[in-house]
């Protein structure tokens, strides 16, 4: 009877002392809910659901709650009253080793604590910049390069003529590279719809599949607020006469001109980001016209506290007109060299569906998918059609007690392909995969991170074969199907309160693209030529990097100083070959290559509130060679120097902005080194080069300034690109733009 009497005691002086206080946690930047921020009392401690949203137990007598999240200050508030729903803002934090990534592991974590090296673009940088697509903006990171839309990492690709990218690009971690060609669709990215873009670099096969040999870009769209939000921007560019004035053709300035509006609102259960955007150049190379809609539609419904599902448009139409390379390096340099030119109109559509569930027990399940739907209709026998079916299953379980997160999954991708580009003939490719992920925490200072993948491709042609350009009417059905793992193994350990030290190797495998293999046209005096032969290319890559955080006075920066290796067997590459009296490029396995290099990255804000001043400097050093170096692999303008072809040594970029009053000022540039080798023929059939490049052997200049003013909701910006108005070619026989003079205008409401 006493020991009844006494827990009867016991238990109501408990409940008297404690109360379930239910509140939420947003970001006080555009308050939206955070989901999965931690909520600590003196007594308890619980993670938010996926409204932001929780309920924790709080003493009576120390009646405080504190809330922290990746990337957010820790927020510690007194709860006066306790029968009150609380809400908690936190505040983005000014220190950049806490920026919040997933890309690295699938899970959310301090960008110091990766095992791998990420750079991140926030939108602001793509905003001052007036960025027409993103693939401008990714050209400001250091190691990284954009040659004729596809993307290189720390020197992993040359110049690959638009087909077969070692880069993943990924929308919100779904692949989103075009089919048949492996090719990065930047124009498909809503801009104006960015949270930040995470740039993963170094071989990413294990976790996101074979197009991920050299690296991961993945674009993170932002989601809407509990205020409804409306922007729009205009943007209006001419061009300036080039230095050398032989070269303009024009009598009118060439000029762009582009548009775009974004509305997001929250409908209680319902979330929704609609967008338009609309562009038009008359461009500076002549006969370069360019006219695209872009129409984004994201749809998201909060089923239940633990479940949302959603659905995301993208349609994207353009009508595009370009050339391949100059007519000559005078006069011509903005002229097409006759039968080079191409006019296409393309027409794209993204259906992207997707459920997320925590189950009972906090584990995440996750089914996306995506149906990619290209048309590209285009003269001289380049058009091609593609439908891509995509997806996935992810299951994520975090053991609170060890530190343990789970991460795996099963994907397949299922394509159908007809294109005069490849003979005309029918292909069918399929793909599957399963993979695993495993990161766990040693107390406060060690990561480790494994990853592991086993990955099936298989690839169909119809009864034509094409060989060397011409037609075979041979029944003889192609079929090309195989499969590999890949591992990858990373380690970070904290040496001190803001020194990070990491290492990693990672495995990467890329099956062929069907533009690689496939592909049959001509243009001009060459072709294009097939190689059914080609072979899928392997390789590694490793490296070890300090990640160093600096606070200094009224500077939050950080140094990241990363040395990397990599090697490739049966490397891709294209060829300039003959075959039958006619010059003609194919892709061909090269042999093994080796790239070892050096990545410095200094990162930061200086100044005080009033006048703050960001920064993004970099420095890539490269040295890219044959394993094997000899006649058959050099075929290059520089045969007596092991160096891989279109690729610069050394490259050097900048950007600093400082902002006082609403009114910002910004420069940026880069230098980039003289490509030393490319392909020797080149020389033989494009008028000039060969000149073009013994005068500008020495690299180029790009120098850019900008400036705006900001008043309440409005903002007017005035950018100078190419200020010294320097002629550069980034890939052989293609002059780049010379100066030119931008005026835009950003309004929300």
């Amino acid at each position: 009877m006493r020991i009844t009497i006494c827990l009867l005691f016991i238990s109501t002086f408990l409940s008297a002392q404690t109360v379930r206080l239910s509140g939420k946690v947003i970001s006080r930047v555009d308050e939206t809910s955070l989901i999965g921020a931690t909520v600590s009392s003196a007594i308890d401690t619980v993670v938010t659901d996926l409204s932001g949203e929780f309920q924790i137990l709080v003493s009576s007598a120390d009646s405080w709650i504190a809330a922290s999240y990746i990337g957010y200050e820790q927020q510690r508030v007194v709860v006066s009253d306790l029968d009150s729903f609380v809400t908690i803002s936190l505040n983005l934090s000014n220190n950049l080793l806490e920026t919040a990534v997933i890309s690295a592991s699938m899970i959310e974590q301090n960008i110091a604590e990766s095992t791998v090296s990420i750079e991140v673009l926030k939108p602001s940088i793509i905003e001052s910049i007036n960025s027409k697509s993103l693939d401008e903006t990714l050209n400001l990171l250091p190691g990284v390069e954009i040659i004729d839309g596809q993307a290189s990492i720390r020197g992993g690709s040359g110049y690959s003529y638009g087909a077969g990218s070692r880069v993943l690009l990924l929308i919100d971690n779904i692949p989103a590279l075009q089919p048949d060609a492996g090719f990065p669709n930047w124009n498909d990215i809503a801009l104006e719809n960015i949270a930040q873009v995470e740039v993963l670099k170094g071989a990413s096969s294990a976790l996101y599949g074979s197009s991920a040999l050299n690296g991961v870009i993945n674009v993170r769209y932002a989601q809407p607020g509990s205020v409804p939000e409306t922007k729009a921007s205009i943007n209006y560019s001419y061009y300036d006469g080039p230095k050398d004035i032989r070269t303009k053709w024009w009598d009118d300035a060439p000029y762009s001109l582009g548009a775009n509006v974004l509305h997001k609102h929250k409908f209680k259960k319902y979330d929704l980001v609609a967008g338009l955007q609309y562009f038009q150049l008359e461009s500076f190379r002549q006969d370069t016209k360019q006219k695209r809609g872009r129409i984004i539609l994201n749809n998201r419904f909060r089923i239940s506290d633990r479940t949302t599902a959603g659905l995301n448009i993208i349609g994207n139409l353009s009508d595009n007109s370009s050339f391949i390379f100059w007519e000559n390096a005078l006069r011509g340099a903005y002229k097409p060299f006759v039968g080079t030119e191409v006019n296409s109109f393309n027409n794209r559509w993204i259906f992207d569906p997707y459920v997320t569930h925590f189950d009972q027990f906090n584990n995440r399940h996750r089914f996306q998918g995506r149906t990619y739907y290209t048309d590209n209709g285009a003269a001289n026998g380049l058009d091609n059609f593609s439908l891509l079916f995509y997806g996935e299953y992810q299951f994520q379980k975090k053991f609170d007690q060890s530190g343990l997160v789970l991460t795996s999954g099963i994907t397949g991708t299922r394509t159908n392909i007809n294109a005069g580009l490849y003979g005309g003939a029918t292909y069918r490719s399929s793909n599957a995969g399963i993979y695993t992920q495993l990161d766990k925490k040693f107390g406060d200072r060690l990561n480790v991170s494994f990853g592991a993948r086993y990955e099936y491709n298989s690839l169909r042609n119809s009864d034509i074969l094409v060989e060397d350009g011409t037609f075979t009417e041979e029944v003889a059905e192609g079929f090309v199907q195989e499969a590999k793992p890949v591992f990858r193994l990373g380690l970070n350990y904290k040496v001190g309160k803001a020194t990070f030290i990491r290492t990693s190797i990672g495995q990467g495998y890329r099956f062929p693209t069907i533009a690689e293999k496939f592909t049959t046209v001509g243009l001009a005096s060459f072709r294009i030529f097939t190689n059914s032969e080609l072979k899928s290319e392997f390789g590694w890559s490793s490296e070890i990097g300090m990640k160093q955080g600096i606070k200094l006075g009224d500077l939050y920066a950080f140094l990241d100083v990363a040395a990397f290796w990599s090697e490739y067997d049966e490397m891709m590459e294209f060829l300039l070959t003959g075959k039958n009296g006619v010059f003609g490029f194919q892709s061909t396995n090269i042999g093994d290559t080796r790239i070892r290099g050096l990545d410095i990255n200094f990162t930061g804000k200086l100044g005080t509130k009033k006048l703050p001043i960001t920064f993004l400097t970099g420095y890539t050093y490269l040295d890219p060679r044959y394993k094997d170096f000899n006649d058959n692999v050099a075929n290059s303008s520089s045969e007596d120097f092991n160096v891989l072809k279109y690729r610069s040594l050394h490259n050097v970029k900048m950007d600093i902005e400082a902002t006082f009053r609403g009114i910002a000022i910004g420069i940026n540039g880069r230098y980039v080194s003289h490509m030393l080798a490319i392909d020797e023929e080149f020389n033989l059939f494009i008028p000039g080069l060969n000149n073009f490049r013994s005068v500008n052997n020495k690299g180029y200049y790009i120098t850019n300034v900008r400036a705006s003013y900001k008043f309440k909701k409005l903002k007017f910006s005035f950018l100078v690109n190419n200020l010294l108005n320097a002629a550069y070619t980034v890939r052989p026989a293609l002059l780049e733009a010379p100066r030119n003079f931008s005026f835009r205008t950003d309004v929300s409401f």
